[in-house]
């Protein structure tokens, strides 16, 4: 099987629908070679865009799903925050 490239370009956060329209047709084509694309590949989780930090394996964990009695706070287990 052949592997795909994916080509990636980010016209930004918090634009309305005319301003990522203007910003997609300034280029016209995706052969313009102004277009600033970027390779993606995922890293070893799967991840793409946003790859996970490996810093949340050292965090202390608050509770454990599979062992009721386990919990940082004694017998505390919820959904959390809720509207």
């Amino acid at each position: 099987m052949t592997k795909a490239t994916i080509f990636y370009h980010d016209i930004g956060d918090y634009l309305d629908q005319k301003e990522k329209l203007a910003i997609i047709a300034k280029f016209k084509t995706m052969a313009n070679p102004d277009m600033p694309f970027t390779v993606l590949a995922p890293n070893e989780h799967g991840d793409w865009l946003a790859q996970r930090n490996e810093g949340f394996g050292t965090f202390v964990p608050l509770g454990d799903k599979e062992d009721n009695n386990n919990f940082f706070i004694s017998g505390l287990h919820c959904r959390g925050l809720e509207t």
